[in-house]
C-alpha cells in the first residue's frame, strides 16, 4: 500500500535532479503540496519539474535559498541536492564536497527549525568492501569507500549527531536508472551508457570479464520507496535497491534483445579496486515498499526514452 500525502506540505531540494523529479512527481500526484528548490547545475533544467509545483531557484549551500521557502508549516523535506557521480567527485572533490555537507547541514537546520520530517540520500556506496548482500547493520569500511561514499556517509553522522532534535531518514540508495538519466549525460548510469551506445551501434565498454553485478532499481521505485519511507520508517537508515543483483554481460545481452541489437561489449582492464558486487538486503525497505519494477521492464522504458 502506498502512502498518502494528500495535502501534504514538502520542500524538494534538488526537484529537476534525475530522482528529484521523480520523488516531485510522485507527491503531486498524491496530493502533496510542493516546493522546490534548485539551481539547475548538473544539466537539470526547470522543464523537468512537476509544472503543480512552486519553484525557487538557489544554491543550498547558502542558508538564503531555504529563507525563500514560504511561511507555512511543512511536514517533508526531502533534500536531494547534491552530485551524486564519484566521476564529478573526482573532477572537483573541494566543490561536491562543499556542496554535499553545507548543503545537508543547512537541511538539517531548517527541518530542526520547522518541525518538519527529513528525508536524504545516502548511497550503498558506502558498502564497498563488505560481502554482499549489505544490510544496513553491516560494519562498514571506510578505508574501501571511495570520496563520494565517504562524504555520503558524513552525513549519516550529521544525521545521528542530532537525532535528539532532528526526525530523520537516510536512504541507502543502489544503483538507480531510468529514462529521467537523459540530463545527466556522461554522469548516467551504467544501463543508460549501454543502452545509449547499443542504439548507436557502438560497444559498450566493460570493466574486466563483465562477470561483475550490480543491484539496479528504476527510478520510480527508487521514489516509490522514498515515499513510503520518509512517512513511515521508524529506523534512522533505509536501503533502496532491488536485492537482485543482475551481470554487466547479462546486461549487454538484455539491451541487445530489447532494442533488437547485435552489439558486443568491449572489454578492458578494470582499475584498482574496482567493485564486484552490489546487492542490497531489502528486508527492511520491504517492510514499507516492495519495487514494481523489474530490470526488464525498466531497460524497455530506457531504449524508448533512447530511441
Amino acid at each position: 500500500m502506498r502512502p498518502n500525502y494528500e495535502g501534504a506540505n514538502c520542500v524538494v531540494t534538488g526537484g529537476s535532479g534525475f530522482i528529484g523529479q521523480n520523488v516531485v512527481s510522485e507527491l503531486v500526484q498524491q496530493g502533496g503540496n510542493v516546493v522546490v528548490l534548485d539551481n539547475f547545475s548538473y544539466g537539470a533544467s526547470p522543464t523537468c519539474i512537476n509544472s503543480e509545483a512552486e519553484v525557487f531557484e538557489g544554491d543550498v549551500r547558502n542558508p538564503d535559498t531555504f529563507a525563500q521557502i514560504p511561511e507555512e508549516d511543512y511536514d517533508y523535506l526531502f533534500h536531494f541536492a547534491a552530485p551524486s557521480s564519484i566521476v564529478l567527485f573526482d573532477q572537483d572533490p573541494h566543490k561536491c564536497v562543499q556542496i554535499t555537507t553545507e548543503g545537508f547541514t543547512n537541511a538539517v537546520n531548517w527541518t530542526i527549525n520547522n518541525d518538519a520530517r527529513l528525508v536524504y540520500p545516502s548511497s550503498g556506496s558506502l558498502y564497498s568492501g563488505i560481502e554482499s548482500p549489505n544490510s544496513e547493520d553491516s560494519d562498514l569500511d571506510p578505508e574501501a569507500m571511495n570520496s563520494y561514499a565517504k562524504t555520503k556517509r558524513s552525513l549519516e553522522l550529521i544525521h545521528l549527531s542530532h537525532m535528539d532534535q532532528l526526525d530523520a531518514v537516510g536512504l541507502r540508495i543502489f544503483a538507480g536508472y531510468g529514462p529521467s538519466e537523459k540530463q545527466k549525460g556522461d554522469f548516467a548510469s551504467v544501463i543508460h551508457l549501454f543502452t545509449k551506445d547499443i542504439l548507436n551501434g557502438e560497444s559498450p565498454v566493460i570493466y574486466g570479464d563483465g562477470s561483475q553485478k550490480r543491484d539496479f532499481v528504476f527510478e520510480t521505485d527508487v521514489a516509490r520507496a522514498t515515499l513510503a519511507i520518509g512517512q513511515k520508517a521508524e529506523e534512522s537508515i533505509v536501503n533502496v535497491g532491488s536485492g537482485k543483483p543482475i551481470s554487466f554481460n547479462n546486461l549487454v545481452e538484455m539491451i541487445n534483445e530489447i532494442a533488437g541489437k547485435k552489439v558486443s561489449p568491449e572489454y578492458v582492464n578494470p582499475p584498482e579496486g574496482y567493485l564486484r558486487t552490489t546487492e542490497a538486503e531489502t528486508s527492511r525497505m520491504e517492510s514499507y515498499y516492495s519495487p514494481e519494477f523489474s530490470v526488464k521492464e525498466g531497460i524497455t522504458k530506457v531504449v524508448e526514452s533512447l530511441r
